[in-house]
């Protein structure tokens, strides 16, 4: 059985948004990609992940 690995939000956000911690987002990313584990998560992570994306598209000066 595979190792089920649960991103938040935040483990989300990680992979469009470069900020501390992307790397290892994309380290686990890569190895879920290789069929090493398994990347979960909800439907609520979803949604707000693409609220803060929405977002952040809107109004860029707030990486900053």
């Amino acid at each position: 059985m595979k190792k089920l690995v649960y991103f938040d939000t935040s483990a989300i956000i990680k992979e469009f948004v470069p900020e501390v911690g992307s790397d290892l987002i994309d380290d686990v990313s890569n190895a879920a990609e290789a069929g090493n584990l398994q990347i979960i998560t909800s439907t609520w992570s979803i949604n707000e992940a693409v609220a803060v994306i929405d977002r952040l598209t809107r109004n860029p000066a707030i990486l900053y």
